[in-house]
C-alpha cells in the first residue's frame, strides 16, 4: 500500500484504505506483468490493460494466478503519472489471425544497383551498433535509428527485398547480429 499510494489520487487512497489487510495470513508476490495496451483517451489520460501473474501463499498453500485489469492514468506536462481509476477486471486480448502482406521484389531494381545497395547496407549495419548520434546523423534522417552502443557483430542481411519507388530504392530486410555479451543472435 505504501508503494502504490504515491501513484493514487487522494480519493483512491481513501477508497482502498483497507483492501490490503494485516489480519489475513495471505501474502502475494508478483512474478510477471504483461502490458497489453496503452491507449490515449485524450491529451493527458491513458487507458492501460495489463496482466499480473502472482504467487499467493496462505499458510502452506501456494497458488499461482493470472489476473487482467484495466486502469486509467493521468500524465501531467512533466511526465508524472497518477492512477485515477482503480484497476477493473478485464479480459486478455485474443491472438489475432492478422498476417501482414510481405513485400516482394518486383524487378524494378537492376542487379548493379542491388549489389551497390547491398554493399552499402552491409557496411552500414556493421558500423551501426557502435555508431554515435553524430555519426548516425550522416547516414539517417531525423534520428530514424537511435544509437545503441552495443557489442553486436554484424552477421548477414536476411531476405532483402528491393523495389524502386519514386526514384528511390526501398529495401525490406532482416539484419542478423551476434550479441557478444549473451552469445545469441539478434534479428532486427
Amino acid at each position: 500500500m505504501e508503494k502504490i499510494n504515491d501513484y493514487l489520487t487522494e480519493d483512491l487512497q481513501a477508497l482502498n484504505f483497507d483492501t490490503v489487510r494485516d489480519d489475513i495470513p495471505t501474502s502475494s508476490s508478483v512474478s510477471n506483468i504483461d502490458i497489453w495496451s496503452v491507449a490515449s483517451d485524450n491529451d493527458d489520460t491513458y487507458t492501460v490493460v495489463y496482466s499480473v501473474d502472482q504467487k499467493i501463499t496462505e499458510d502452506n498453500d501456494i497458488q499461482r494466478i493470472r489476473s487482467t485489469y484495466r486502469i486509467l492514468l493521468h500524465q501531467d506536462n512533466a511526465g508524472n503519472l497518477v492512477i485515477t481509476r482503480n484497476p477493473a477486471l478485464w479480459s486478455i486480448p485474443n491472438n489475432s489471425d492478422y498476417e501482414p502482406q510481405q513485400p516482394e521484389s518486383n524487378g524494378t531494381v537492376d542487379s548493379d544497383t542491388v549489389q551497390e545497395v547491398t554493399e552499402f547496407l552491409e557496411t552500414f549495419f556493421a558500423f551501426y551498433p557502435t555508431a554515435t548520434d553524430k555519426e548516425l546523423a550522416y547516414y539517417v534522417k531525423e534520428h530514424a535509428l537511435p544509437s545503441i552502443d552495443q557489442a553486436y557483430i554484424f552477421s548477414e542481411l536476411i531476405n532483402p527485398v528491393f523495389q524502386e519507388k519514386e526514384h528511390q530504392v526501398k529495401v525490406w530486410l532482416t539484419v542478423k547480429y551476434l550479441d557478444e555479451t549473451t552469445k545469441v543472435s539478434q534479428l532486427s
